[in-house]
């Protein structure tokens, strides 16, 4: 792996937002909270009433609601889970069938790997595919990380198989409560699975995938990864 320069800040602030995503639909979704109340949810249900939400705020809904852990693997249209806003009445449906409505439509698909459900774009290029499936021979990041720090290793790996020139700076979104862990990833461990071994752990999370440009044309290609540590999982009221 080529040598990156890292920039760690740590600040109180939301970390994952989907893209596209307006400030009126995050009301549909709970705010953070550095203890989070936390209720019983034994039948993985979601009840989200919004009538001003994403397909992408559905589905962090779930994650938040049920603890799930889940993966999104973005397509070339990027913005697909994110441009649209949608009117959501769902009373305790099942998380399975309110994923499957959320990316009803979109091309999207759905499947369970290793007790983590990803969602995958139906058009993905041959570079996002041979990104998700790249096998890492020696994947070893720092010992008691965060999910996000977690996270953010995995980019900078995935960025080395891209332009191995190139370099990272960054500032990491963070709190002194974070869960932290020291994995040891499988040799020959592939980018989804090594995502999907850091969501499962604590608290759960969700992981987002996105290759690509920038808006300034520049090369991204990232791991996004939102731990459900600092949120309830307690459905809002209905307004």
């Amino acid at each position: 792996m080529s040598r990156c320069v890292l920039l760690i800040t740590f600040i109180v602030v939301g970390l994952v937002t989907a893209r596209g995503q307006s400030a009126s639909s995050a009301s549909c979704l709970p705010s953070m909270e550095y203890q989070p109340r936390v209720v019983s949810n034994a039948g993985n249900k979601v009840s989200f009433h919004c009538d001003h939400a994403t397909r992408m705020d559905l589905i962090r809904a779930v994650g938040f609601q049920t603890r799930l852990p889940l993966g999104i693997v973005l397509g070339t249209d990027g913005e697909a889970l994110s441009q649209k806003v949608n009117s959501y009445d769902l009373d305790r449906m099942d998380a399975v069938a309110a994923l499957r409505l959320a990316i009803d439509g979109t091309g999207y698909s759905l499947r369970e790997e290793s007790g983590v459900v990803v969602i995958t774009a139906g058009d993905l290029s041959p570079q996002e595919s041979n990104l998700l499936s790249h096998a890492f021979s020696d994947f070893r990041p720092g010992e008691r990380e965060s999910m996000v720090e977690l996270g953010f290793a995995l980019t900078m790996w995935l960025g080395s198989v891209v332009d191995p020139k190139r370099s990272y700076a960054a500032s990491i979104p963070g709190s002194t409560n974070d869960e932290r862990f020291t994995i040891h990833f499988a040799d020959g461990a592939t980018s989804e699975e090594i995502a999907n071994e850091i969501v499962r752990q604590g608290s759960k999370g969700l992981w987002v995938l996105n290759v690509g440009s920038s808006s300034s044309g520049s090369p991204k290609d990232e791991v996004v990864i939102e731990p459900y540590q600092h949120y309830s999982n307690a459905p809002l009221p209905e307004k």
